[in-house]
């Protein structure tokens, strides 16, 4: 269950890493966090974070798996704009590849264009839903 002060801190990264620089009142809903923690899907240990020095939540990424049929998802993805660049996005998915792994899980699909994930191992598909996959083993 997520502390208070948790949900405000992925409030504000989760604004800022997608460029809406706004204030609290603009960030999104504290109740959006706690009905994607009652999800029938949702588990604690693919909800991963990355924290600065400082205390401040800098990247994160929530990983939704389907382990009857072995693929997982990456939803959202996303890191503080002052901390871009700096390969934290990157680690965040190496580790939740790890983790699905530990599921069973043998591939992922993204829904992004994104370059990002190319340069993490996803290839283009001529799927319009899924124009991302990879294949992994640990």
């Amino acid at each position: 269950v997520m502390e208070e002060d948790e949900i405000e801190q992925r409030r504000k990264v989760k604004s800022i890493a997608f460029g809406r620089h706004y204030g609290p009142s603009e960030w999104p809903p504290a109740w959006a966090y706690r009905e994607m923690e009652r999800a029938p899907d949702y588990r604690k240990d693919l909800d991963l974070f990355i924290v600065a020095p400082d205390g401040e939540y800098v990247s994160f990424c929530t990983i939704w798996i389907d382990e009857k049929n072995k693929y997982g998802n990456f939803e959202p993805v996303g890191t503080h704009a002052e901390y871009q660049g700096m390969g934290l996005g990157h680690a965040l998915l190496m580790e939740g590849f790890n983790r699905m792994a530990e599921y069973g899980i043998t591939r992922s699909f993204m829904d992004s264009t994104n370059e990002f994930y190319r340069k993490v191992g996803f290839e283009k598909t001529p799927n319009m839903y899924y124009p991302w996959i990879k294949y992994f083993t640990v």
